[in-house]
């Protein structure tokens, strides 16, 4: 039985190297633009980070606040209003508003997060506020524990929180100068109508095989 003749190695195959050794260019520029990396991308995992650290920091709060019953012992005389309690319980006043902060700062934190992440340009600069407005807050607390109670022991949360403000407002800024450097398309993350057709008309099918 005679044996079937090959194919013609003139017409080379897709991914096939030519008789030269060197693989034929792509054609298709698509494919290049996709290849290449995201000038944004520090931007864009600097925004995870915010949203990792962000939540948290707002579930820690939660956690300290129904703890804090336990830890603050409770008086016969409870306080009038915010001055008196300043006066007479200054540490578990200073407590209280660290851990209402820290929760504000935690989703302001998650939301800056999700701008980055979709890389705009203000949710950059509104994070530089956000955390230098933090980093600022737990600092003067720190100092008030210092100059008012004198115990270094107090120390501990407000220092450590004040240090995380400046470590994300140092990224923040880094994001900043990514987005003056590389701005984003002004058309970026908006629904073409292009898109929107395509979307209802793939509700319309999935609706269709429901029926």
């Amino acid at each position: 039985m005679p044996m079937q003749e090959s194919r013609s190695t003139n017409s080379p195959t897709p991914g096939s190297q030519s008789q030269s050794g060197e693989c034929p260019p792509v054609k298709d520029e698509s494919l290049l633009e996709a290849a290449e990396p995201n000038p944004r991308a520090f931007a864009i995992g600097t925004g995870v980070v915010f949203q990792t650290v962000g939540v948290c920091l707002a579930l820690a709060a939660c956690i300290l606040w129904a703890l804090s019953q336990k830890w603050i012992a409770p008086t016969d005389a409870p306080a009038a209003n915010w001055w008196e309690f300043f006066s007479t319980r200054f540490v578990p006043a200073v407590w209280t508003i660290g851990i209402l902060t820290s929760f504000v700062y935690g989703l302001a934190l998650a939301a800056t997060g999700i701008g980055l992440q979709g890389e705009r340009p203000g949710s950059a600069r509104l994070a530089v506020g956000v955390n230098a407005a933090a980093a600022a807050a737990f600092a003067a607390m720190a100092i008030l524990l210092v100059v008012r109670e004198g115990r270094f022991t107090l120390l501990v949360l407000p220092v450590f929180m004040a240090l995380i403000g400046v470590g994300l407002l140092v990224l923040s800024t880094g994001c900043v100068s990514t987005f003056r450097q590389f701005p984003p398309p002004p058309d970026l993350n908006r629904a073409t109508p292009e898109m929107l057709e395509e979307h209802r008309r793939k509700r319309e099918e999935r609706y269709r095989s429901l029926d």
